[in-house]
C-alpha cells in the first residue's frame, strides 16, 4: 500500500508540475538559471541563455569581441547646395526622390535618412515621386518623432514593417516611455521596404549619455531611429530581436549583446569624432563616386543641418558605441524533449522511487541520492552531445515527494517492540 501511494503522488506532482510549468514563470527563471549553469560550462561563462517565446526551446549565446572596427555606412552629406543643384535647401521632397534614384542607380539597396521626411504643404506629386523611390531599395530607414497626447491615435501603419513583436519581449514593459501620436504629421507610405524609428520622444527629456531604444504605443514596442541603425548595420530585422528588459537586447548570430536597462536605456560612448563624409548629395550629380557601404544622409550645412533627425555628434557617438558591444557568435539551440518523453521519464522515475519506499530509510536516502546524481548526468548528456533539454522542476518536485515519504513514515526495517507481560 505504501508503495502505491508513493508511486500515486510521486506520479501526480512530476506530471502536474510538467503540465502547467509552461503557466509558471518562477520555474522557467529556476529551470533556465541551471540551464544556463550547464551551458556556460561548455561556452564559456560569458555565454547567454535565453528561453524562445513559446517556451520550447533554450537558445544560447556565446560572445566575442568584434573585429576591428569596420566602417558600416558611407557617409553622404546634405550640404546647403552652394552650387544651387537642389530645388530648396533644405532638401524638398522631389528634391530626395531625386538624390534617393541616383544613389540607387550607384548600387545602393539599403538607405538610411538621416534627415527629416516631412515637409508643409508639399505639392502631392512630389511625395508620391519620393515614395516611390523608397520602393526601390530593400530597405529605407527613417525617423519620425513621437509624442503622448491627451488624443492619442491608433499606431499608424508605416510602422507595420518595424514594429517589434510583445512576444519578443521580457519584463515590465510598463516602464517603458508611453507614446500614442505623430509629432509632426506623416507623408511616407506604408512600405515593407520602410523601417521606421522614433528619432525624439517629445514627451520624454532627451539623455546625453542614454540611447532610448524601445518604447510603447498602446501594446506595440516601436523601436528607436538609433536601434534600427544598428539593426541595419549588422543586416537584421525586428524579428532578430530577443529583449529582456534589465538584462540585454540581442540581435543574433554576428550582431551585438547591448546592455538594455529597465526603462528600455543602453548607455552612450561619448566625445567620438565626427563622422567624416564619404561624399555628398550634390556630388553626386557632379562626379562619379564609388559607395561601398549603405548610405547614410545627414545634413552638414548651416541651414540644412537644422532638418537633421539626429545631431552629427549623436550619430558619431551612435556609430561608436556600436564597435564597443560584445558579439554574439552562432546561437546553439537546445530542444526541448517531446511531452511523451518527459511523461514517460516522471513515469519510470515514479515507478523506481515508489519500489525504493519498501526498503530501510538508510537505503531509500542513498538509492534516491543515487538517482538524483544519475539525472544530472543524464540531463548534462542530452544537453551537451545531442542538444535536448529538460525541464528539471518537475524531476525535483517528483524527489521531494519521494524524500516527505521518506520522512512521514515509519521505518519498514524497524523491529516491532514487545513489551513483557506483566
Amino acid at each position: 500500500m505504501r508503495r502505491l501511494l508513493t508511486f500515486i503522488f510521486c506520479l501526480c506532482v512530476g506530471i502536474a508540475t510538467t503540465r502547467y510549468w509552461g503557466d509558471l514563470r518562477i520555474l522557467h527563471q529556476m529551470d533556465l538559471t541551471l540551464a544556463s549553469s550547464w551551458v556556460k560550462e561548455e561556452l564559456g561563462r560569458s555565454a547567454l541563455t535565453q528561453l524562445d517565446s513559446d517556451h520550447n526551446s533554450i537558445i544560447a549565446l556565446a560572445q566575442s569581441n568584434q573585429p576591428d572596427k569596420k566602417q558600416n555606412f558611407d557617409i553622404v552629406a546634405v550640404t546647403d547646395d552652394p552650387d544651387r543643384i537642389f530645388e530648396n535647401t533644405p532638401p524638398s521632397a522631389l528634391d530626395y526622390a531625386t538624390i534617393f534614384a541616383k544613389l540607387h542607380e550607384q548600387g545602393a539597396t539599403t538607405l538610411v535618412a538621416g534627415t527629416t521626411m516631412g515637409w508643409d504643404d508639399e505639392p502631392a506629386l512630389q511625395l508620391t515621386a519620393l515614395n516611390q523611390q523608397i520602393k526601390k531599395f530593400d530597405r529605407v530607414l527613417a525617423g519620425v518623432p513621437l509624442r503622448r497626447s491627451p488624443n492619442g491615435t491608433p499606431i499608424p501603419d508605416i510602422f507595420l514593417s518595424s514594429e517589434i513583436s510583445t512576444k519578443q519581449l521580457r519584463g515590465d514593459s510598463k516602464l517603458l516611455p508611453q507614446v500614442n501620436a505623430l509629432a509632426l504629421p506623416n507623408q511616407l507610405e506604408p512600405s515593407k521596404h520602410l523601417l521606421l524609428g522614433f528619432s525624439q520622444l517629445e514627451s520624454e527629456e532627451l539623455s546625453d549619455d542614454h540611447i532610448q531604444l524601445i518604447a510603447m504605443w498602446d501594446g506595440h514596442i516601436i523601436p528607436s531611429f538609433e536601434l534600427v541603425l544598428i539593426m541595419v548595420a549588422y543586416d537584421k530585422s525586428p524579428e532578430d530581436l530577443n529583449i529582456h528588459l534589465g538584462q540585454t537586447l540581442t540581435l543574433g548570430a554576428d550582431a551585438p549583446i547591448i546592455n538594455i536597462d529597465q526603462w528600455g536605456r543602453t548607455p552612450l560612448a561619448l566625445n567620438h569624432p565626427l563622422a567624416q563624409p564619404t561624399t555628398s548629395a550634390d556630388a553626386l550629380f557632379i562626379e562619379t563616386v564609388s559607395l561601398t557601404h549603405p548610405p547614410l544622409l545627414i545634413a552638414n550645412g548651416k541651414k540644412s543641418q537644422l532638418a537633421n533627425q539626429i545631431s552629427q555628434q549623436r550619430l558619431a557617438d551612435t556609430l561608436a558605441t556600436i564597435q564597443l558591444f560584445p558579439v554574439a557568435k552562432q546561437p546553439i539551440e537546445y530542444t526541448r524533449l517531446p511531452s511523451w518523453a518527459e511523461a514517460v521519464i516522471i513515469i519510470d522515475l515514479a515507478l523506481l522511487l515508489s519500489w525504493l519506499s519498501g526498503r530501510s530509510r538508510f537505503t531509500h536516502i542513498l538509492s534516491v541520492l543515487l538517482i538524483i546524481s544519475f539525472s544530472y548526468l543524464l540531463i548534462l548528456e542530452l544537453m551537451q552531445m545531442l542538444k535536448f533539454w529538460l525541464p528539471v522542476t518537475p524531476i525535483l518536485a517528483t524527489f521531494l515527494v519521494s524524500f516527505l515519504s521518506i520522512a512521514l513514515t515509519k521505518n519498514p526495517s524497524a523491529k516491532k517492540t514487545v513489551e513483557p507481560a506483566s
